[in-house]
């Protein structure tokens, strides 16, 4: 019993010690602050190797392309960290399935991912770039590049990041000669405030431009550098903008409408940053963001006061358009009141009477005629107040044996001051507009 017990201890540990080998074997290991040859790096990945390098100075150009119409798919397991490059990186067209790590690496030259698919979670952390090309690039997991440093040109355009995306202190360049492009990219996952904040983006500007962010956005305390291009940007889910330091802004209200999220200093800002480059649609709308926001943080009656009382009829004294609108339904509407049998009177002056005696005429028993009479007056009444040939009886609008409510001539002084006030109010918001 105890040869079988031995015997299968001895097969236990034979096994571990191949397997350890054979690992050993699939395992691309330089010693530490050695020199590396940039082949022998790619020979170990044509093998399928792992790759696991420490410290170490790579000499010559890393290349392994695909092509458009094949990816080059390479199975290894990459994780290069504190290491100097001397030339080049290419993967072009290619298919990580494995992990890859440049972790605080220096890429000294230039270094192109142009139209690569990472399988999984992709590193860059405290990678430094001189210049980099991500353009057309597919991250499946995390796209990590906290602390990174672009020191000259970046290229991000036609990205798709499907997880999480980490900017958090990355430095981008401050030459206005150099640039970093975010054009036509994915967020499928989500941006969130730690992974943006204190970014200083080049002082000539970050583009987005047809960015299509699926996922919540924060640019939370982000230093666009003075420049920030969202034209035909999209969002499907909340944006938070704090314009720190932006001199220009190139996105409308309508790509933010329904999507901002409410912080009151940075709305405020945003809006004043319309204001400054005459952007005044855009302004009013997020003006009128913020006074919805503020609406809704008062009790329930006053919330409801408040926005038929001054959002509806006013808009809150930026739409006009809205003061027309309610102007004409208030004539329509006491133009169907006075369109009820014996509700106004039509006046005949007979001159050849010594003392001007007025006969009254009754409107017409044809509805149509009486509304038209009944919208010629209800008009007169609005702008003007008086209607020198119409008199407004006394008879109710309801009039039932129990309940008699509105006279008619009480309704055109209703209606006479209702037209004043909201004459005069859409003449202040006009004329502000057109001062503005």
């Amino acid at each position: 019993m105890y040869r079988k017990l031995l015997l299968q201890v001895l097969i236990i540990l034979f096994c571990m010690a191949y397997h350890g080998l054979i690992t050993e074997a699939g395992v691309f290991r330089p010693k530490p602050s050695s020199i590396v040859l940039a082949d022998s790096i790619i020979a170990a990945i044509d093998r399928g190797d792992s790759i696991i390098i420490r410290d170490c100075k790579i000499l010559g150009p890393l290349i392994k392309t695909g092509t458009e119409e094949r990816a080059d798919t390479i199975t290894s397991y990459i994780d290069i960290r504190h290491s100097i490059f001397s030339d080049t990186i290419d993967f072009q067209y290619c298919y990580f399935i494995e992990k890859m790590n440049f972790f605080d690496d220096s890429l000294n030259r230039a270094v192109s991912f142009y139209y690569v698919t990472f399988g999984k979670d992709a590193t860059f952390s405290g990678t430094v770039f001189e210049i980099a090309s991500f353009s057309g690039c597919t991250f499946g997991q995390a796209a990590l590049f906290e602390k990174a440093r672009f020191s000259r040109w970046a290229n991000f355009s036609w990205t798709i990041f499907n997880e999480e995306v980490n900017f958090s202190l990355v430095n981008f360049p401050t030459d206005y000669q150099q640039t970093i492009r975010f054009r036509q990219l994915e967020f499928l996952g989500r941006l969130g405030p730690e992974h943006w904040r204190g970014i200083p983006i080049t002082a000539w500007g970050a583009w987005f431009i047809r960015t299509h962010f699926k996922g919540d956005v924060y640019f939370d305390n982000t230093n666009f550098g003075g420049y920030a291009d969202f034209r035909w940007a999209t969002f499907s889910r909340v944006v938070l903008l704090i314009p720190q330091e932006l001199k220009k802004i190139l996105i409308s209200w309508k790509q933010l409408e329904g999507h901002l999220v409410y912080e009151r200093s940075a709305n405020y800002g945003l809006m004043k940053l319309f204001e400054e480059q005459r952007m005044l649609d855009d302004a009013d709308g997020v003006y009128l963001f913020l006074k919805d926001q503020e609406r809704m943080e008062k009790p329930k009656l006053l919330r409801y006061l408040e926005y038929w009382l001054f959002k509806m009829p006013f808009g809150y004294g930026v739409k006009p358009l809205n003061t027309l609108y309610l102007s004409i339904i208030i004539v329509i509407i006491f133009a169907l009141f006075y369109s009820k049998p014996y509700a106004i009177k039509e006046i005949e002056r007979q001159f050849w009477y010594q003392r001007m005696r007025r006969l009254s005429q009754d409107v017409p028993n044809s509805f149509w005629k009486r509304f038209y009479n009944a919208l010629y007056f209800s008009v007169h009444t609005f702008i003007i107040g008086v209607v020198s040939n119409w008199n407004p009886t006394d008879k109710y609008l309801i009039n039932t044996r129990r309940i008699k409510l509105f006279k008619f001539r009480t309704l055109s002084m209703i209606e006479g001051v209702l037209g004043w006030v909201l004459l005069a109010v859409f003449i202040v918001i006009l004329t502000r507009k057109f001062i503005r």
